[in-house]
């Protein structure tokens, strides 16, 4: 991974400004503690970061699914769970869901953030994994 996209990625997750979400990129109307918000795994949070550095592309205006998935629209594909070809390619990342060490498992990063890992130690584990 390119390490200006590494280290944007990593502060964004630390500064508090997105609330986290599971399963999908981003989600619209969740509701946290009676509020409705919008959402974004720890993925999400990568794609809204350099959505303006790719020509084209946009998070789409209406929710997917009932639970309020938004898809992100590049100008080479369409995602809702995993990085779309058009954001790996501008980070220098080869997978859409990166693996990475944690404890003694290897583990996506995907799977962290749905399974309760917070931002902080996802930024943790990215800072010093990938």
């Amino acid at each position: 991974m390119k390490p200006e996209y590494k280290e944007r990625w990593i502060k964004a997750l630390e500064s508090g400004e997105y609330q986290q979400g599971i399963r999908a990129l981003k989600m619209k109307n969740v509701t946290v503690q009676g509020k409705a918000c919008t959402s974004f795994c720890c993925l999400g949070v990568l794609a809204d970061l350099v959505k303006s550095e790719i020509p084209g592309a946009r998070w789409g205006d209406t929710p997917i699914d009932e639970q309020g998935q938004v898809e992100f629209i590049g100008p080479n594909d369409t995602e809702d769970g995993v990085l779309p070809w058009d954001v790996m390619r501008l980070v220098g990342l080869t997978d859409p869901n990166p693996n990475v060490t944690h404890g003694d498992k290897i583990v996506s990063l995907a799977g962290l953030n749905d399974e309760g890992a917070t931002f902080a130690e996802i930024a943790t584990i990215i800072k010093e994994h990938l």
